[in-house]
């Protein structure tokens, strides 16, 4: 009888029934890690990344519920699955170009530098924002949805995966919008507004079992309102620190 490679016990199957191992194990070859590891994790028709892209695009609400009720398998890593959107995103963003060019404008004018040292934050810690909103976000909605008994935790996993879709999507039109037959000037602004669309849909099927139409629109507010002064707050204070630095 084989023992598990990873804590010693004894295998009757193909998985060890106290750590959770399989009991065939591979030498760490770049053959194995390429069609295991990375095309087997990430696109698996039952468990990859597209999998649960899929669900939370097309029943977002009942994913995320049964999710926290222990339905767990099968679900991708939602830490992994928010650092490949943001960081494919970032990727493939001209944002930094963007940036570069409001900046050069603004510095003709006077009176402008408290708007600049935004930009430049804006420019500097991008996809640390990015994150930031969503524990942000979670908050606002611990404090808005309350009739499920969530805890903090369990509202920032909701947000999590609403968040990591919301970035893919923008990744999808993002490269959608630029293919030549759909170039235009307002891409970016039309991509971030389809899946500012999927943010409202995700919400509504996550919390709809729990409230009436007029309820949830008002929660719906309510959420964005909070998250919008949190961040405005947050904003401020981190103004306030580059500048009090820059001084130094």
């Amino acid at each position: 009888m084989k023992q598990c490679l990873n804590c010693g016990n004894s295998l009757k199957g193909p998985f060890c029934e106290q750590c959770g191992q399989k009991s065939s194990t591979h030498r760490l070859s770049m053959k194995h890690f390429v069609q295991h590891d990375l095309v087997h994790g990430l696109w698996h028709v039952d468990k990859g990344l597209l999998h649960t892209m899929w669900q939370l695009l097309r029943r977002p609400g009942s994913f995320l519920n049964q999710y926290l009720e222990g339905k767990r398998v099968g679900a991708f890593n939602v830490v992994t699955m928010l650092l490949i959107g943001t960081g494919l995103l970032l990727f493939i963003s001209n944002f930094q170009g963007q940036i570069g060019e409001v900046e050069a404008s603004l510095e003709k004018a006077e009176g402008t530098q408290q708007v600049i040292n935004i930009f430049k934050f804006l420019e500097h810690n991008a996809k640390w924002l990015i994150l930031a909103l969503i524990p942000i976000f979670s908050l606002a909605s611990f404090i808005v949805f309350q009739r499920r008994n969530y805890f903090y935790t369990e509202h920032l996993v909701i947000n999590s995966y609403i968040f990591g879709m919301f970035l893919f999507l923008m990744l999808l039109f993002s490269l959608l919008f630029r293919l030549p037959f759909l170039a235009g000037a307002q891409d970016a602004d039309l991509a971030f507004f389809i899946s500012v669309l999927y943010l409202v849909y995700a919400y509504w099927q996550t919390w709809r079992p729990c409230y009436g139409v007029a309820g949830l629109l008002l929660r719906f507010l309510g959420v964005f309102l909070l998250a919008f002064l949190f961040t405005l707050m947050l904003g401020f204070i981190a103004v306030w620190l580059t500048a009090k630095f820059s001084e130094k």
